[in-house]
């Protein structure tokens, strides 16, 4: 979680210094291992949003985002054509103006939203909690931990006397904000990451020495995937 977070901070830090930077000039380069996902076969076509995820999880290994590789992420944000060159290899490669999906990852990635705000919100909130949790082990943990916390914090007002709604209201709602997602892959993904928090939850709770959820409140939902 650490590293995730430091890498968040390092994006937005370089977006900040970057923002009074002159204006693009159509030219990146990459020294990372990201850039083994560009090869000269496929510059006929755009960026499309599967490479484009698999180069951010890259480009996040190492916990920070260096200036090339900020200035990499923002070519591809801008959609318009540019030329890529890659540390130890001969020649540029040339790409069309990359595809809507890709750009939208490009700019979630340099602008990333407080999660508190995509919590209980519209289908385009919740895919992006599903998609920060795409982008390596330290980010699926990020995100899960989240939802955990938010969860922690709902049994926290939790009793028998009103019957746990608070924590049944708070799962509740976000699974059914998971469940209006329009992509099946991540609704089953988003599925997994609220039991992955329910499971955070009882283990802090436990650890606090308090009661944890009642197992009847959780175990319903792997069969719902």
């Amino acid at each position: 979680m650490r590293l995730f977070l430091a890498a968040m901070a390092a994006v937005a830090a370089a977006s900040q210094a970057f923002a009074q930077a002159p204006a693009l000039d159509g030219k990146a380069r990459l020294a990372s291992d990201a850039a083994t996902y560009f090869v000269a076969e496929q510059t006929a076509q755009p960026i499309a949003k599967e490479k484009m995820r698999g180069a951010i999880v890259l480009l996040m290994a190492d916990g920070k985002i260096d200036p090339s590789e900020l200035d990499f992420v923002k070519e591809v944000a801008a959609q318009s054509p540019f030329t890529l060159s890659i540390d130890g290899t001969s020649g540029d490669l040339s790409f069309p103006a990359a595809s809507d999906e890709a750009a939208a990852l490009a700019n979630l990635l340099m602008s990333p939203p407080n999660m508190h705000t995509l919590w209980h919100a519209d289908p385009d909130k919740t895919e992006q909690l599903v998609e920060i949790s795409r982008w390596g082990p330290a980010a699926h943990s990020r995100v899960t931990t989240f939802f955990g916390n938010k969860l922690y914090d709902a049994w926290g007002q939790s009793n028998i006397l009103n019957a746990f709604s608070p924590f049944v209201d708070a799962l509740g709602r976000e699974w059914n904000a998971v469940k209006a997602l329009k992509d099946p892959a991540s609704v089953r993904e988003g599925k997994l990451l609220l039991i992955a928090g329910c499971e955070f939850t009882k283990q802090k709770v436990v650890a606090e020495g308090k009661v944890p959820p009642e197992n009847f409140l959780c175990a319903w939902m792997p069969g719902s995937l």
